[in-house]
């Protein structure tokens, strides 16, 4: 099955880290400008591994892990855009 465009987002998998992320990762940049004084734009990269470092931990799974959950998680991770969440972070 292909991705197909979800709620206005790249696909489902995208919306969905959207709905749980992007709110408080543009709050903590902004915190992150108002702390430094500094413009602030957070990286693909940087998003990625933040939220990988946390869902990981948040689930108790690690990098080694195995299983249909762990499974299904590293597919769906594949189709994240992460550069259509990172535009959204970095919105003013």
């Amino acid at each position: 099955m292909e991705n197909e465009k979800y709620n206005g987002w790249s696909n489902y998998e995208t919306w969905l880290v959207a709905m749980y992320w992007v709110d408080y990762l543009g709050n903590a940049r902004r915190e992150e400008q108002e702390e430094t004084g500094e413009q602030i734009q957070w990286t693909e990269e940087q998003i990625r591994d933040l939220v990988w470092e946390s869902e990981m931990a948040m689930a108790n799974m690690t990098d080694h892990s195995a299983g249909l959950a762990f499974t299904l998680f590293r597919n769906a991770w594949r189709v994240i855009n992460w550069q259509e969440i990172a535009e959204h972070v970095n919105e003013d």
